[in-house]
């Protein structure tokens, strides 16, 4: 029997399953490996999978494992539960395998913070009385507890034990505000007083000073969206992109404003340049930029300084000090047919992110052409390497803790500049696991073991050879997104493929890398965590149903066309 999750939780009641062990962390909760590749909603089918099963997938002794357990509800603990990383994932595998609460001795701090959110109870007791606890599931496993949430306590065996409960928790439990909204709104008052008297509130909001602002999905805000579809198929796809942000709106209370502007070959034709002022400064007027994609056979033969991909995204990157590029590399396990490599290489799927340095390099440096002559400076300046390498080892801490760090090193003093200084940068990751590859042989590598890399960082050109690669062997451009960050936390987000001038207006081009680009954009520079994942599920729930546009459709599924992607998206946002 499970806790019924009306707006006020008091009290749960059901059986109980013991886990014994202190310092369970998040990874053994739920499998790191998993994040990318299953919905919340298949979360629980995964909790505890490395503790219940060997290599082999055969079960192991565990108890959830064991049959006299199944539908426990209420599950008991010892020291330190949920400790290890911060993400959500942890309470939500456990709370879809069907556990309701979690009487424990003690729980990582952010992990309790999680279980709030999802309206999951949790009690602490000694560890006398979580030992008398354990036995009497072990002995009784058919039996009810039940946890009194207002009076913090919890019956069982015809005895009734006090416990012990965060009060913030107790109260947003009770009150019936534990999503994060309603905690904040209950507190409304209180965080009105606090931030009259913040002296630096007045200036927080400055145009130079945009930073990731956490998880904050402020009701009060409109977040302005600076929309520069481009050409070829940029403004179909866009349009799709709009109507999930729209539905994200409509599902989240959000509000957004979007402010269109002309940028590639279509601004070339009406403004005599591809990235005509008025664009520029609707960019920085906004909270962050959704780019398109731009140029096509039409403007081949334009002048080398006024190459619409040159002007437009070069002039982007290089206005607004875009020095980051992510670039996720996702083989989704419905397509891994689609991949070019070969079933035993792909697997169910990969999923791994290039971190170009994207300002400096190559692309910016001294350039000359002469007629017998011609040249291209490939410089790095110690900064540059530092905040890029930054921003891998960051990532990686968020996903398997691995940095791969490519360059040629072997011919190139750059090289040797690059690598001497991600190493540098890595003694503030000792947690973080360092290899090196030369972009020759990391060309090879990433075809023939995609599934064995995590992050990889590496410099403007070699980056640009990597996440193109990556993006053909996922099976298709048009399923990836990437993200351009400056140091302030501004972004540009735009999908991996090009403007595909031959499908062009035929309402066949996929839309999902444009789509993708939303949830980046809400992650990374609105911090809006769960209406990103929202986008993400909706996505793969899509491609579980067998939904595919022409790019990816292999004979089997429904093809369909670029609009109805769109729609297709949304009903599953709507369905989350």
């Amino acid at each position: 029997m499970t806790a019924t999750k009306d707006a006020k939780i008091l009290k749960v009641t059901g059986t109980a399953v013991p886990v014994r062990g202190n310092d369970i962390d998040t990874d053994l909760i739920i499998p790191a490996r998993y994040l990318k590749e299953i919905t919340f909603e298949k979360m629980g089918e995964y909790a505890f999978f490395d503790e219940r099963f060997d290599a082999d997938k055969n079960p192991k002794d565990h108890p959830f494992n064991d049959e006299k357990y199944s539908g426990a509800s209420i599950l008991i603990v010892n020291k330190n539960f949920g400790c290890g990383s911060s993400r959500e994932h942890a309470p939500q595998a456990l709370m879809r395998y069907g556990i309701s609460a979690i009487i424990g001795e003690s729980f990582a701090e952010i992990f309790a913070g999680n279980c709030t959110m999802l309206g999951i109870p949790l009690l602490t007791a000694s560890e006398s009385q979580i030992k008398k606890m354990m036995v009497f599931a072990e002995n009784n496993p058919e039996d009810n507890v039940e946890i009194d949430v207002r009076e913090k306590s919890v019956q069982y065996d015809g005895n009734s034990v006090q416990l012990d409960m965060d009060p913030s928790m107790q109260k947003a439990l009770v009150e019936g505000t534990w999503d994060s909204v309603s905690l904040m709104l209950s507190n409304e008052r209180q965080i009105n007083e606090v931030t009259e008297n913040l002296p630096y509130l007045n200036n927080f909001e400055s145009k130079n000073s945009k930073t990731i602002r956490g998880n904050e999905m402020n009701k009060n805000k409109t977040y302005k969206i600076a929309v520069l579809p481009g050409d070829g198929i940029g403004p179909e796809v866009m349009k799709e992109a709009i109507k999930v942000l729209n539905k994200i709106s409509e599902k989240h209370n959000i509000d957004f404003e979007y402010n269109y502007a002309d940028v590639g070959g279509i601004a070339y034709d009406r403004h005599g340049t591809s990235l005509p002022d008025k664009t520029i400064q609707i960019c920085e007027s906004s909270d962050a930029i959704l780019f398109g994609s731009v140029g096509g056979p039409k403007w081949d033969d334009l002048p080398p300084d006024e190459k619409i991909e040159r002007v437009a995204l070069l002039g982007l990157r290089k206005h607004f000090e875009f020095f980051a590029n992510l670039r996720p590399a996702i083989c989704f396990r419905p397509l891994a047919d689609s991949s070019p490599l070969k079933k035993e290489i792909v697997g169910d799927g990969f999923d791994f992110l290039v971190v170009r340095e994207l300002t400096g390099g190559i692309y910016f440096g001294e350039k000359k052409i002469e007629d017998d002559y011609a040249y291209d400076v490939m410089k790095y300046q110690r900064h540059e390497v530092e905040r890029i390498a930054k921003v891998a080892f960051e990532a990686a801490m968020k996903r398997h803790k691995k940095v791969t760090c490519v360059d040629k090193s072997n011919v190139l003093s750059s090289s040797v500049f690059f690598r001497k200084h991600v190493k540098e940068t890595a003694k503030n990751y000792p947690e973080v696991e360092l290899d090196f590859l030369y972009i020759d042989n990391a060309t090879m590598q990433v075809i023939k073991r995609p599934t064995d890399f995590d992050v990889i960082v590496t410099t403007n050109m070699f980056g640009d050879i990597l996440s193109d690669e990556a993006g053909m062997i996922a099976g298709s451009l048009g399923m990836l997104a990437s993200a351009s960050l400056n140091e302030k936390g501004f972004g540009m987000y735009e999908p991996a493929g090009g403007t595909a001038p031959d499908i062009a207006g035929k309402g066949i081009a996929n839309p999902v890398a444009q789509i993708l680009c939303t949830a980046m954009m809400l992650k990374h520079s609105f911090g809006m965590e769960q209406a990103a994942l929202d986008i993400e599920d909706a996505v793969k729930r899509a491609l579980d149903k067998g939904y595919r546009t022409a790019d990816i459709f292999n004979g089997t599924g429904n093809k369909i066309g670029t609009a109805d992607m769109g729609d297709i998206i949304c009903n599953e946002i709507g369905g989350a």
